[in-house]
């Protein structure tokens, strides 16, 4: 797991994450939900548990090597995270096959042995420290709700 902080900031930018000592600036909205829409939906929330921390940690030591320089991959894991070890061995070979076929970007959403992945293989503008970086969330992650397919 890569060691990250946070820092607000006034104005714009919204916020900073520091990133082995890349410093990232963000812009931070707060949208309510009455003006999305008038059910009330599942919050996404980020988890901090030791089974999504773990995978984490699997996913970028078994991916590292495979990610040439000048690109990154992040990915968000939905929890709760389900047969762990069979979700790396998979997510790993699938994400080995881009890499290797050269893809220059993509953008994929899927369903892993009953886990929502999302992940995207990307050239980043800027020279990023990390080459795998990764979010597991809890709840739907679509802003307009329901029960949307990660």
């Amino acid at each position: 797991m890569i060691p990250a902080t946070w820092e607000s900031a006034d104005g714009a930018p919204g916020a900073y994450l520091s990133v082995r000592g890349q410093k990232i600036a963000l812009d931070v909205a707060d949208l309510t939900l009455q003006t999305l829409r008038k059910k009330p939906v599942a919050k996404a929330r980020f988890r901090e548990d030791k089974v999504a921390q773990r995978v984490l940690r699997d996913l970028e030591s078994a991916l590292h090597a495979h990610v040439p320089a000048g690109k990154s991959i992040i990915l968000t894991l939905g929890a709760p995270i389900k047969v762990s070890r069979k979700l790396v061995v998979a997510l790993t070979s699938l994400l080995v096959t881009y890499l290797d076929g050269g893809v220059e970007e993509v953008d994929e959403k899927k369903t892993i042995l009953g886990n929502r992945v999302r992940f995207r293989v990307l050239t980043p503008s800027s020279k990023w420290p990390a080459k795998v970086i990764g979010f597991v969330f809890t709840g739907d992650p679509a802003p307009a709700g329901g029960a949307a397919e990660l």
